[in-house]
């Protein structure tokens, strides 16, 4: 079963925020939601999620379905007999 990108990508995305928050936590010692930080991972990890979804469907548009392989193959030899 595979994971879908998001999914996992989010979990990348909560535990690079979780680790901004500690090192904030270490250099200040106060725990505080950094609003701005949190709007910069999220819309990283938007941006990424976006990206890669774009790039898939980019390439699953130039692959061609493999039931419509034998009909090409079938439709070019009747177009280009070999003599």
């Amino acid at each position: 079963m595979r994971v879908p990108f998001a999914l996992w990508s989010g979990v990348v995305a909560a535990v690079v925020l979780a680790g901004l928050m500690a090192r904030d936590f270490m250099n200040f010692g106060v725990f505080e939601l950094n609003l701005p930080l949190i709007g910069m991972v999220a819309g990283g990890w938007i941006a990424v999620v976006l990206l890669v979804g774009f790039i898939t469907q980019i390439r699953n548009a130039a692959k061609s379905r493999p039931i419509d392989v034998p009909n090409d193959v079938a439709s070019e030899i009747r177009r280009h007999p070999q003599d």
